[in-house]
């Protein structure tokens, strides 16, 4: 967890962390620190680390308790950051949902590790939708860009022909006496600068 052992004295001195027979609670530990990292998670988790320490000490009805969690973790999806943002919650949700198996499994309690395994699956669901809707955008821009550079070929294609013959066509009026050396002036402009710039991708 890239966390010094100072930091983890200091976080059991202040009671966020407990001690089991002399030996840390990994999963609290783990939960707590993952309430240290900054991002929109944050919140969510300091919310689930205070009902899972809260539910080690009273027994609770696990159906009940799992629905808290999961009307928990559907608010916490419900947020203007946008599918990138969601994402992020939703890894950051699995990744909670799996600890809350874990630790129902470690209590041998069958019925609360069937509901916590039927919630981490809901969870991975809504994360493999929301990340298709990803795959899905990333397809339509990529067709999108497509579409607009095959225009924009089709509409620079007759301008790149008529300024082609532009140098021939236009040296006798630019220069009457030495019509070659115009044409060469305005045909090495085209390579040099303009077909270069109008080269490069939009």
């Amino acid at each position: 967890m890239h966390r010094t052992p100072a930091t983890i004295r200091l976080w059991c001195k202040r009671g966020k962390v407990k001690r089991r027979k002399g030996k840390f609670d990994l999963n609290g530990l783990r939960l707590y620190a993952a309430t240290r990292k900054p991002g929109p998670e944050v919140i969510h988790l300091a919310k689930v680390e205070r009902d899972a320490q809260k539910s080690a000490s009273v027994a609770a009805d696990p159906v009940e308790e799992t629905r808290e969690e999961l009307s928990k973790l559907i608010a916490a999806i419900e947020s203007p950051a946008g599918v990138d943002g969601a994402i992020d919650r939703l890894r950051a949700m699995e990744r909670t949902t799996f600890g809350l198996y874990v630790a129902a499994h470690q209590k041998r309690s069958p019925e609360s590790e069937q509901i916590r395994a039927r919630l981490h699956a809901d969870v991975v669901q809504h994360l493999l939708k929301a990340e298709g809707i990803v795959d899905v955008r990333k397809q339509v821009e990529a067709e999108e860009r497509t579409k607009m550079l095959d225009a924009l070929t089709a509409w620079w294609e007759p301008v790149k022909a008529l300024l082609d013959q532009m140098p021939r066509s236009m040296a006798s009026r630019c220069n009457v006496a030495d019509p070659a050396v115009a044409e060469a002036s305005l045909r090495d402009w085209l390579l040099t600068q303009l077909y270069p710039m109008a080269n490069r991708k939009p």
